[in-house]
């Protein structure tokens, strides 16, 4: 019974909304905010000057989700989706939701209209039967002067694809409004904007249903008591019995079972890592033992007792390595683990299957669906790309964690999952997950230090529960059958739950270095997300000092990465003299590719990170494989690759002048012997010797070191 209560779980699809707050119900993330959070949302999808699609769920909208791929289609493609019906409201104030305010579309009209003026709106109003859409315009306009309100007819259409559409389309294309009210009524509302979207202005396109009706007059809305009494669905049963009474009365009724399986599965979710009390201790037991007894089992065939084998999805039924992450495989995000996936994707060997279970991220391309394997192929091998939710792995708003999400994609994709030899996870909560399913043997990768997640700086969401990330990644690495740890201290601590356990440092790419020519210009590079672990403005306030001692000199700071102190740095940089500011630069998120090119081109490096994040800091490794002489404060470079006077310097204190004073001093290193100090750090070798401990070798018994030829060699500490 909870094996099928599990499986009934869905994902959270949404694009996610910078403000107010958010409700899952039956795994569909709906937003729950009030009506001023709710404009401040769609003010800034206007202000993208995009077609976004704002979605009004009511009950008959969230039963339709599991019946017509139409309506799952449309609420996939939603940037918004509202709360509509109260008994959703209801629902989601029983689910702890707060705040939580039902937003309609009858609502949104006449609060836009009213906003139309002062705010300079231009807002349409497709469909109404009849004149009820023109009459909604006029009505809009008196009661609101001042309001630019139009109405743009649109006859009886057969179909969505009806070339009726076309004087419609046209007229929008005039109008240019920057808000358009769809009124059809759900889903054929959706269906619409999705199917013309191409020949579509740019605008926000929100589904209202009888919104137009509303604000004409022809229908009366229930009068407000009853909406408060959460019964507005009565007095419309009321009004339209013959229509309304099967809706209502026959497909809703299904709503119950949203309702008991929302509860349930909230309840379980938030106490999933119980479940890690006896599932997953058998795959631990199977690798207590010899090294060839581990290697025997690992790589024999074996079906799975609780593993679907994928029905004919675009994925192989068996795979040697599934990969879990919050990743996108078409796009790069800020982070060492992002970088460290695509590695791993680049060097491992050819002949290793490889299917990733990851998300769609903001941005990437609209004809990606959720649940549908992707086939890419990355250098010469061919990639498997199941995503399972639509997030921004960079968001550091998050109002649900996005493990959660991606355990709950996982739950909901289930069957379509190939069976694995080896499951790669990268974070403890979900591998906690991934051993509570019992997918396979679990290749555990920790990139942080011991207290890095949850440190005081930290800006994980495990910052204020860090007793329970340490005893839920304990039970992890007991129960793994391989950990890899980019921290030499983590590794030896954790060598203690696991013997399968190894350091590694991290690497550089040799093939995307980039040999260009060194610029006049003394620019310095800081990489990374723009949070606080990583201390960027530091990093200008240092940089800052640098360019005021000397303005004659051509210092400049070029930042890379985006966070959510991108706002508050952009405000610190304004805040400098005009001849400072000029020469600092946020340069937001770029690819691997464009950040090598960038140092390629650049003098120095620095980094500023507080002490006790950091694992193996890969961006260092690459800013020194590029020649940068590095100034790192004290922490932040955890492998001790920074040696003062060779290839760079360590600055003891957090001060901005100290920092200032290294840089200058770089102007005296050499850059060939800064490349050359990790030399021996190249990806080939050292994902190599990750890939034999993972499968090959869980039993070496040497420590890690460089061997004669300056070759990193992967071994347990």
């Amino acid at each position: 019974m909870l094996r099928e209560i599990r499986d009934q779980s869905k994902s959270a699809t949404h694009m996610k909304v910078g403000h107010g707050g958010e409700v899952s119900i039956d795994g569909e993330m709906l937003f729950s905010a009030g009506e001023d959070q709710l404009v401040d949302e769609l003010k800034r999808l206007i202000e993208t000057q995009e077609r976004h699609l704002v979605t009004t769920c009511n009950v008959d909208q969230i039963v339709k989700l599991r019946k017509s791929a139409d309506a799952r289609s449309a609420f996939e493609a939603s940037s918004i989706r509202t709360l509509d019906g109260a008994p959703l409201v209801l629902l989601a104030r029983l689910l702890g939701a707060r705040p939580c305010e039902r937003n309609t579309g009858a609502d949104m009209l006449t609060r836009c209209a009213a906003l139309s003026g002062t705010e300079g709106w231009s807002i349409a109003i497709v469909g109404g039967a009849g004149d009820v859409g023109a009459q909604a315009a006029r009505n809009l306009r008196v009661t609101y002067p001042g309001a630019r309100v139009n109405h743009v007819p649109l006859g009886r259409l057969e179909n969505v694809r009806s070339e009726k559409s076309k004087p419609a389309l046209a007229q929008l294309k005039d109008l240019q409004p920057d808000i358009t009210f769809v009124c059809l009524g759900f889903p054929k509302q959706e269906a619409w904007v999705q199917y013309w979207l191409s020949e579509l202005p740019p605008s926000v396109y929100i589904g209202a249903g009888a919104a137009a009706d509303f604000a004409a007059g022809s229908k009366a809305r229930a009068p407000v008591f009853l909406q408060k009494l959460s019964l507005e669905w009565a007095f419309r049963l009321y009004q339209e019995p013959r229509r309304l009474f099967k809706r209502y009365m026959i497909d809703d009724i299904q709503f119950v079972s949203i309702v008991l399986r929302s509860i349930v599965n909230a309840v379980w979710l938030r106490s999933a890592t119980w479940l890690l009390r006896s599932p997953g201790a058998s795959w631990a037991r199977r690798f207590r033992g010899k090294p060839e007894a581990r290697k025997e089992n690992m790589t024999k065939e074996r079906p799975h007792p609780r593993l679907a084998i994928a029905k004919n999805q675009g994925a192989p039924s068996t795979v040697d390595r599934l990969i879990i992450h919050q990743f996108d495989l078409l796009k790069a995000s800020p982070g060492g683990i992002d970088t460290c996936i695509r590695g791993l994707l680049k060097y491992l060997p050819v002949k290793t299957s490889i299917a990733i279970v990851g998300v769609i991220a903001m941005g990437s391309t609209s004809e990606r669906q959720l649940g549908v394997w992707e086939t890419h192929r990355i250098e010469g091998r061919i990639i498997y790309f199941l995503p399972v939710a639509r997030l921004d792995p960079a968001d550091q708003h998050r109002r649900v964690p996005h493990s959660l999400r991606i355990a709950s994609g996982l739950l909901r994709y289930r069957s379509r999952l190939p069976i694995p030899s080896i499951v790669q996870v990268h974070r403890a909560d979900l591998a906690a997950f991934v051993i509570a399913m019992r997918l396979a043997p679990l290749a555990y990768f920790v990139h942080t230090q011991e207290n890095g997640l949850t440190g005081g700086n930290s800006d994980s969401v495990w910052r204020k529960v860090g007793g329970a990330h340490r005893q839920m990644e304990r039970r992890v690495v007991r129960h793994s059958a391989t950990v890899t740890v980019f921290n030499e201290d983590h590794a030896k601590a954790l060598k203690q739950l696991n013997a399968a356990t190894i350091f590694s440092p991290t690497w550089f790419d040799p093939e995307i270095l980039s040999s260009a020519q060194k610029s006049d210009t003394r620019t310095v590079i800081w990489a990374g997300r723009l949070e606080t672990p990583k201390d960027p403005a530091l990093a200008i306030n240092a940089v800052a000092q640098l360019i005021s001692q000397d303005p004659g000199s051509s210092w400049r700071l070029d930042m890379y990465g985006f966070g959510t102190q991108a706002d508050a740095l952009q405000e610190l940089v304004a805040g400098f003299a005009p001849f400072v500011s000029e020469r600092i630069t946020l340069r937001g998120r770029v690819d691997q590719k464009e950040l090598a090119r960038a140092m390629g081109s650049a003098s120095a490096f620095v980094m500023t990170s507080y002490p006790g994040y950091e694992g193996f800091p890969r961006v260092l490794v690459e800013a020194l494989a590029s020649g940068l002489p590095a100034v790192v404060t004290t922490g932040s470079d955890t492998g001790g690759l920074v040696e003062d006077g060779v290839n760079g310097f360590t600055v003891e204190s957090r001060n901005a002048a100290e920092i200032a004073s290294a840089l200058a001093r770089t102007t005296d290193i050499q850059q060939e012997i800064v490349a050359a100090s990790v030399a021996h750090l190249a990806a080939p070798a050292v994902v190599d010797r990750i890939y034999d401990h993972t499968v090959d070798s869980f039993g070496a018994n040497e420590p890690v070191g460089v061997n004669a030829a300056g070759s990193p060699q992967i071994k347990e500490v």
